[in-house]
């Protein structure tokens, strides 16, 4: 999916797809108002008209192109946080099966791009203060800790840029 599609603000002929497992583009709703940033804006932060991702949201206006750089490189975990919101508010949201299905896929994707981060991002079970629980995670809980994993990305590479300006 290339990446200026995706984050178009047209219709791409005339359809919005909400099926993770279609390979066509789908239109945001929302997209963060930070330029070419590839998550959609969740947040609405009242100073300005535009909507931000959780990213964006009360950064330095200065920070906006480090963080969605950051973003950008990482956009194998970003697109399955999107294609996981897609599928879990969309059309099959409410089909097991099909959760199922995207949730494998996602991770069938995302596998062979993760590299020495893959034991963090693999999905397992459910942790509780960092600790492996007995309950499968589920598709929305892998979803949300990829969500945290680039956060943690975002703030290590402020910390790095932070360091490198004393």
């Amino acid at each position: 999916m290339a990446r200026k599609e995706f984050n178009d603000h047209e219709y791409h002929g005339g359809r919005v797809t909400d099926d993770p497992l279609d390979d066509k583009p789908a239109r945001m709703r929302y997209p963060c108002a930070a330029n070419q940033c590839p998550m959609p804006g969740t947040i609405f932060p009242g100073n300005t008209r535009s909507w931000v991702c959780v990213y964006h949201c009360n950064a330095h206006s200065g920070d906006w192109p480090r963080i969605t750089q950051i973003l950008l490189d990482w956009q194998c975990v970003t697109s399955e946080i999107n294609a996981a919101r897609r599928a879990l508010t969309g059309e099959s949201a409410r089909d097991p099966v099909a959760i199922d299905a995207a949730f494998a896929a996602g991770w069938q994707r995302l596998e062979p791009l993760a590299g020495d981060w893959a034991e963090q991002l693999r999905p397992g079970n459910i942790r509780v203060r960092g600790v492996e629980s007995r309950h499968r995670e589920s598709y929305g809980d892998w979803a949300n800790r990829l969500t945290e994993f680039i956060g943690g990305r975002v703030l290590d590479g402020l910390t790095k840029r932070a360091g490198a300006a004393r």
